[in-house]
């Protein structure tokens, strides 16, 4: 299948590239089309990006740029219906366009401190409210092992 057309990407030659190609092409053999899709965005967008500090979350992959701290998990769902004729679905995440259910912010009991390279292995739970089966019960289950911040902890919520 051969690798895709990125030329329309970023620089024509060697002698114009910046610090910034070079940072993109360190890691972007990995990944080619999202690395590029993601450089692609940042160029042609810099006035969203004036003065600040990107966050290079991998797809998938939990893998931070940066330390920093982290005081919530963000959760939304997608749907896929994938065996009709025609490719249907929808989004609730915060990039697509908005429904009724939003996002739900879970915050945290105790504020993680994550460094470069570290990963949060976690998995989450939902279900109705045995009670009200309009409320939903979401259990949360993390863990971080890492030089700064060492928890594993499971937290409840619930939401109405």
């Amino acid at each position: 299948m051969g690798e895709p057309d990125v030329s329309f990407f970023g620089c024509d030659g060697e002698d114009d590239k910046t610090s910034d190609d070079y940072y993109f092409d360190s890691y972007s053999h990995f990944d080619v089309v999202r690395t590029k899709t993601y450089q692609n965005v940042i160029y042609r967008n810099k006035f969203l990006f004036q003065n600040k500090v990107v966050l290079d979350v991998g797809a998938g992959t939990g893998i931070l740029s940066l330390d920093d701290y982290i005081h919530a998990f963000v959760a939304y769902f997608d749907v896929s219906f994938t065996k009709c004729h025609k490719l249907m679905g929808f989004s609730t995440g915060p990039r697509s366009r908005a429904t009724h259910w939003k996002q739900t912010v879970l915050y945290l009991e105790d504020v993680l401190t994550i460094c470069e390279g570290e990963t949060i292995i976690g998995s989450m739970t939902v279900a109705p409210n045995k009670k009200n089966p309009r409320d939903v019960d979401i259990m949360v289950k993390y863990s971080l092992s890492g030089r700064r911040c060492v928890v594993s902890r499971v937290q409840f919520y619930k939401m109405r």
